[in-house]
């Protein structure tokens, strides 16, 4: 997977660092719509098409080990979050990853 680059000047301000990161996200919208990280891997990979979700992957999300790239939009779909909030949560992830923090429990 490849990290997300922060935006440039044109883009807009960078998320603020101490807000929800991706997985935090994640993790929140997916107990609050009551879905395990299996069956929310099973929706992905049947909007998507693409069986490569496993709940293995749901898991390194939520941990911040890898960050959604390219899934974004579907998890915002699937977890009814806008594609900005989540790029913004994916943001702030990169942002603590470079900075050497570590997210809020």
């Amino acid at each position: 997977m490849r990290d997300r680059q922060p935006p440039t000047a044109t883009e807009g301000p960078l998320p603020r660092p101490d807000g929800e990161s991706i997985g935090q996200l994640i993790r929140r919208r997916r107990r609050d719509l009551g879905l395990s990280q299996s069956t929310l891997a099973r929706v992905l990979t049947e909007i998507s098409g693409n069986s490569s979700i496993t709940r293995e992957r749901i898991s390194e999300y939520e941990h911040e080990k890898y960050i959604p790239d390219d899934w974004l939009k579907d998890l915002g779909i699937v977890l009814h979050v806008s594609l900005d909030e989540m790029e913004r949560a994916a943001l702030r992830a990169q942002f603590r990853r470079r900075h050497h923090r570590t997210a809020p429990k």
